[in-house]
């Protein structure tokens, strides 16, 4: 609604606000990832990366659990896409691929929606080696 730089700097003030936490004690949850795709969407994607990454170690310290897993699949989706964006396709393909590789496989009968997610983003990253090889 035109107000992307104001939008914009609460989401950075919501990164710092997490960052000057311990980041042995802070707590990782949806909200944060979704600053993440917040940077990605207002065209950040090297603060994402690095709001991600730190996300991602604050998550390995957590005691292991099976939200704790998700977390960390999900800050990888974003690790892979920032990526992407920043032109470094070797890097988010190795680094989806390895996600996808992780991923539990689904009940049967019931689809991942997060899987989808991943290949997708797989799938843009390879057209996007492909035209780099093209040109």
């Amino acid at each position: 609604m035109g107000h992307r730089d104001e939008a914009l700097a609460l989401v950075r003030r919501a990164v710092q606000a997490w960052s000057q936490g311990d980041s042995t004690t802070s707590r990782v949850d949806d909200r944060h990832l979704g600053l993440c795709e917040f940077l990605l969407d207002f065209g950040e994607p090297l603060e994402a990366l690095d709001f991600a990454e730190r996300l991602c170690r604050a998550v390995e310290q957590m005691p292991q659990g099976r939200t704790e897993s998700r977390l960390l699949r999900i800050a990888g989706y974003f690790i892979g896409r920032s990526l992407l964006d920043l032109g470094r396709c070797e890097e988010a393909r190795a680094h989806v691929t390895a996600c996808l590789e992780a991923l539990p496989a689904p009940p049967p009968g019931r689809e991942s929606g997060f899987r989808q997610r991943l290949e997708r983003l797989l799938g843009e990253i390879l057209l996007r080696q492909m035209s780099i090889i093209k040109a």
